[in-house]
C-alpha cells in the first residue's frame, strides 16, 4: 500500500491528528457564522433589511459561535483532562441540533430528510457535541450526494436493540438515495484521506471512526435499500441514574 496518502497517513502525529479533527469539526459552523454575517453586512448597506430577518440572521450566528465554543472546550477536556465528557442524551435531540447546524448547508433545502426514533426512546450515553458531528458529516455527505436528483431523499433513524454479547444499545444510520459508493471502495471508506470520489480533506469518515470508536461503537457502511449509501453506527445506552441531560 505505497501511496502518498498512506505515507501521510503513517506519518501524522497525535497533535496533528488533534488539530485536524478540531479544524474539520469547525469547518461547518464557522462557514455558517461567515455566510451570516456577510448576508447581514449586503442588507445593511443596502438599508433593505427588517427586525425578522435580523433576528433570524442573528440567531443563527449565535447558534454557530456556541457549538463552535463547545467543539473547542470537548477537545480542550479530552486532551488537557484526558477525560472524555459522557452525558445522557437522546439521538432525538441530537439529530435536531445537527439539523440546525446544517440548516445553511448547499442544497440542504432541496433535500427532504425525514427522521425516524419511535424505536430509540431511551438516552444514549456519549459526547452529544462529538456524536452530533458524526450526524453532520454523514448527513452533509448524503445531502452532497443526492441534491442534484429530481427527489433528493435522506432517512435519519435510530433503533434500540440488543445482543447476547453487546447487550443494549442504540443504532443509528443515516441512509440516502443517491448514487451510493463505487464498487471496491468500501474497506477504504473509513482511511483517512480517502475521499471516495468526492471533496474534501477524506478526513471526515476517519473522524467519524475515531469517535464512534472512543464511544465503544462500530461504524460501517452498507448499500442503501433506495440504491444509495447507508452508514450506520452504534452508541452505548445510558444508565437509567444517569437519565439528565446536562449539555
Amino acid at each position: 500500500m505505497d501511496t502518498p496518502s498512506y505515507e501521510r497517513m503513517v506519518t501524522l502525529s497525535a497533535s496533528e491528528t488533534l488539530t485536524a479533527t478540531i479544524l474539520h469539526e469547525l469547518t461547518q459552523p464557522l462557514a455558517s457564522a461567515a455566510m451570516h454575517v456577510a448576508g447581514l453586512r449586503r442588507m445593511t448597506e443596502s438599508g433593505n433589511i427588517d427586525r425578522e430577518t435580523l433576528s433570524y440572521g442573528l440567531e443563527r450566528l449565535d447558534h454557530a459561535v456556541k457549538l463552535s465554543t463547545l467543539i473547542i472546550s470537548r477537545m480542550r477536556s479530552l486532551v488537557i483532562d484526558g477525560r472524555p465528557v459522557r452525558n445522557a442524551v437522546t439521538v432525538a435531540t441530537i439529530f435536531d441540533e445537527a439539523l440546525q447546524t446544517i440548516e445553511d448547508v448547499p442544497g440542504r433545502e432541496r433535500v427532504t430528510v425525514d427522521i425516524d426514533v419511535a424505536w430509540a426512546p431511551d438516552p444514549a450515553l456519549c459526547d452529544d457535541v462529538q456524536i452530533e458531528q458524526v450526524v453532520i458529516n454523514l448527513l452533509t455527505n448524503a445531502i452532497a450526494a443526492t441534491r442534484n436528483l429530481p427527489l433528493p431523499r435522506v432517512i435519519l433513524r435510530a433503533v434500540a436493540r440488543r445482543t447476547l454479547v453487546r447487550g443494549r444499545f442504540i443504532e443509528v444510520s443515516v441512509t440516502d438515495n443517491g448514487p451510493g459508493i463505487r464498487h471496491g471502495e468500501e474497506e477504504a471508506l473509513f482511511r483517512p484521506f480517502h475521499q471516495a470520489g468526492r471533496n474534501g480533506t477524506g478526513l471526515g469518515l476517519a473522524i467519524c471512526r475515531s469517535i464512534v470508536e472512543m464511544h465503544g461503537g462500530d461504524i460501517w457502511y452498507e448499500h442503501s435499500q433506495f440504491g444509495g449509501a447507508s452508514f450506520h453506527f452504534t452508541l452505548p445506552l445510558a444508565p437509567r441514574k444517569r437519565w439528565k441531560r446536562s449539555r
